[in-house]
């Protein structure tokens, strides 16, 4: 078990725009010991990344979600939140 300051064990992070680039990164290094929910545009991105993120034992979630488009947030409104704590765990957000 890593121990440190990026150790999230017991926590369950989302990570916007989490399928490339700079969000991607984020994701791996919230992951240490977290629950991940990655959220993005691409649905089959958002899939790769989130196995791509997990650890051997933890866990990972894909949510399609264009968090520039205001629309698209408030038609969504907190369904990735809650859906993330629901799927992943009843741990407090990061």
């Amino acid at each position: 078990m890593m121990t440190g300051p990026f150790d999230r064990t017991g926590r369950v992070a989302v990570v916007t725009s989490a399928n490339s680039g700079i969000g991607l990164g984020m994701a791996r290094l919230v992951a240490v010991g977290a629950k991940i929910a990655v959220v993005g545009r691409g649905a089959r991105k958002n899939q790769a990344a989130a196995a791509n993120v997990a650890e051997p034992d933890g866990q990972a979630m894909a949510m399609e979600v264009d968090v520039v488009q205001e629309d698209d947030c408030l038609r969504q409104g907190q369904r990735p939140l809650r859906q993330a704590r629901q799927a992943l765990s009843h741990q407090p957000f990061y």
